[in-house]
């Protein structure tokens, strides 16, 4: 493995590993492949041990490997993550992810495979809309309908107070 610097270049935090533990930032200056793919490991371990605040930064911007076949990897690890969090924070993060590697992908002009990847994690993100849409409007109809009731039985009411 390359030699390491003591703190992370991007936030200042201390190095115990290639993977700043804080932002994720890979502290090695050209990862070979072996160590992109132990980077995408550590941050993926790391997940589950932080908070939603430090995960949604780990996600966000975490380390992001040139490989095609390891950033195709790291988008595979995001799409588990797309329907997993009510709150739709992990999600979005996910997804903000899984953007940054398509673009990435769309970049390895005329790589078969990597087409393929990136018209797969289209469809994932495609379904992710559609569902966040259905939701959208199923939670408004929960709103929409008893406030009308609502309205119509105050309507119904006053006209018959007023006596017409």
């Amino acid at each position: 493995m390359s030699d390491l610097p003591i703190t992370c270049l991007q936030c200042g935090a201390p190095l115990k590993r290639a993977l700043c533990e804080y932002c994720g930032t890979l502290g090695l200056p050209h990862p070979n492949v072996d160590e992109q793919k132990q980077a995408l490991e550590i941050l993926h371990g790391l997940l589950p041990t932080k908070g939603e605040k430090e995960q949604l930064a780990l996600l966000k911007n975490g380390f992001l490997p040139d490989d095609r076949d390891v950033l195709i990897e790291a988008g595979l690890r995001c799409v588990p993550l797309i329907g997993y969090d009510s709150t739709g924070d992990i999600e979005e993060a996910a997804i903000a992810r899984l953007r940054a590697v398509v673009a990435k992908l769309n970049l390895l002009q005329g790589d078969s495979l990597a087409r393929q990847a990136v018209k797969n994690f289209e469809q994932e993100m495609g379904r992710y809309k559609k569902q966040t849409y259905r939701n959208l409007v199923f939670g408004l109809l929960i709103i929409a309908v008893p406030v009308c009731l609502v309205v119509g039985l105050v309507v119904a009411v006053l006209s018959w107070w007023s006596g017409g």
